[in-house]
């Protein structure tokens, strides 16, 4: 994902950079988007990692509550 805003920060008019779900409660990824932003003088705005969950979990609970109806 890394790569990603990278080469869309370089192509693109990024004005900033906005990140959420599950894998921005990852500190390693959190410091590297960071230090992405910084080099292209980019605001970051992520979520509090208290609300970076992973839907799986949550999708998962869901089919088996209705597989069980």
């Amino acid at each position: 994902m890394i790569r990603q805003v990278r080469r869309a920060v370089g192509t693109h008019e990024v004005r900033s950079v906005l990140a959420g779900g599950g894998v921005t409660a990852n500190a390693r990824f959190r410091r590297e988007i960071a230090a992405v932003c910084d080099a292209a003088g980019l605001p970051l705005r992520l979520a509090a990692p208290n609300y970076c969950v992973d839907n799986a979990a949550m999708v998962a609970g869901l089919a088996g509550a209705q597989w069980h109806r």
